[in-house]
């Protein structure tokens, strides 16, 4: 048997002599492994050649074997099995019987991480770890994007830190609109996303564009030979940095880097960060602030809120629209709240770029709440209740609030009064100073003459 792969006929067994499988370059390791303290068994992929030799997929994780008579083959009928000591099947790659000869399958553990079957006349691949991914995200995994299906819960945390049947959290893509990282609790409460993918970044982590590795490793792709498939995948730019991206059991995901010097793996990013990065923390039309004069949460402009001291409730319009009084006179307008993270579940308009046919577009929908238009999407519009609003002190975007022509005009003459407040006050302070600089002149030249 090689260092890194079963044949037909062959097996990887765990016991007092038990050896993993190891990838050609001694990167990973494929195994059995007890987790912390625990007595069960497991079978899974983790790092060889580092020092910590963090865990990246388990295969068992619901059903772990009680003792170290776990036996790992390729059966009669081509699927990649794992066997208890009682020769009962606990887990199974589940591919479809083959009805060739199935001598010619083969099995091994790759230096990306992958664990792949494949058959050995023609070496394609029939079953591979990364198309089912536990936990962990490694560079080159693809993570399929495809508005049809609907949210792709792709990674799902361990139980605990020592038990890795599934937990109560999970990461993947929300496609609905543009395509964005979700970070569910449960099957359908979010509880933290990366707002919407530009084709460079992520528009709600505003120091993305920061981050020269963290900016160039993730892409959208569509592979020629699978058509109507799209995928988000990530390349580091030095491919010798060791990485992954992790969901914990505690609800946060990570970016994890391994740190040659320190011999350690150090975080490079986490979400969420922040009270404001939690999901929709103010309500609906609230917008959070980590610098707020007032609290973190506040009403957007022409809203007001539903319930004193309790955000969960929101905030709603002060003033109805045009189109909701049903009246002649007078025009909606827009409010443009710059460097925001965007509002969750937009309606894209890729085909509108010019920003006075997306307003159009948003004025003509009475059901239409604000619209923005980002370079690498398009037109958005959202015409469902604004949630998940966070203002940056930099970055992020600016989206076009609508409102009634009285409350944009109302901010209008507030603006103007601050405004002829902070002039009529410059003004007083160089007069005095015109003064104060001319009585001390005055003075000055009366004790020289004397």
């Amino acid at each position: 048997m090689a260092a890194n792969t079963i044949r037909r006929g062959e097996s990887l067994r765990d016991g007092i002599n038990h050896k993993p499988l190891v990838s050609p370059q001694k990167t990973f390791e494929l195994g059995f492994f007890s987790p912390g303290s625990s007595t069960h068994r497991f079978l899974g992929i983790w790092y060889g050649n580092i020092e910590d030799k963090a865990v990246v997929w388990v295969a068992n994780r619901a059903t772990p074997i009680s003792d170290q008579s776990g036996v790992l083959m390729i059966s009669n009928d081509g699927n990649l099995v794992l066997l208890d000591g009682k020769n009962i099947t606990v887990w199974s790659s589940n591919i479809e019987s083959s009805t060739t000869n199935n001598n010619n399958r083969v099995v091994s553990i790759h230096d990306t991480g992958n664990f792949v079957l494949s058959e050995t006349d023609t070496d394609r691949p029939i079953w591979e770890s990364f198309n089912h991914p536990t936990d962990t995200f490694l560079p080159q995994m693809r993570v399929r994007v495809n508005p049809q299906t609907g949210d792709n819960h792709a990674f799902v945390s361990w139980r605990s830190e020592t038990d890795p049947s599934p937990g109560n959290y999970s990461l993947g893509v929300d496609p609905s609109g543009a395509p964005e990282i979700v970070l569910w609790e449960g099957n359908k409460t979010r509880k933290w996303r990366s707002g919407q993918w530009n084709s460079a970044i992520f528009t709600g982590i505003p120091n993305m564009s920061l981050l020269t590795n963290y900016l160039y490793g993730f892409k959208l792709s569509s592979p020629p030979d699978e058509t109507g498939s799209v995928y988000f995948t990530y390349v580091p730019s030095d491919p010798s940095v060791l990485l992954r991206f992790k969901v914990l059991y505690n609800g946060t995901e990570e970016e994890l880097r391994w740190n040659e010097t320190l011999k350690k793996w150090t975080k490079f990013q986490s979400e969420p960060d922040s009270e404001c990065d939690q999901y929709n923390r103010c309500g609906k039309f609230g917008i959070c602030d980590m610098k707020g004069s007032n609290g973190i949460c506040s009403c957007i402009h022409g809203y007001e809120q539903v319930s004193v001291g309790n955000w969960s409730r929101g905030c709603r319009r002060r003033t109805p629209l045009k189109c909701e009084r049903n009246i002649s006179v007078g025009e909606d307008e827009f409010l443009t709240l710059k460097s925001v993270k965007l509002p969750d579940f937009e309606i894209p308009e890729h085909n509108l770029v010019d920003p006075e046919d997306c307003r159009e577009r948003c004025l003509r929908n009475c059901s239409c709440n604000a619209y923005s238009l980002v370079g690498g999407i398009g037109c958005m519009i959202w015409n469902q209740d604004l949630v998940d609003l966070q203002q940056f002190e930099a970055g992020g975007s600016s989206l076009h609030i609508r409102l009634a022509d009285s409350e944009v005009g109302e901010n209008r003459k507030t603006k103007i009064a601050v405004i002829v407040a902070v002039l009529v006050g410059v003004i007083l302070i160089g007069i005095f100073a015109l003064l104060l600089w001319r009585f001390k002149r005055k003075k000055g030249t009366n004790y020289v003459l004397s």
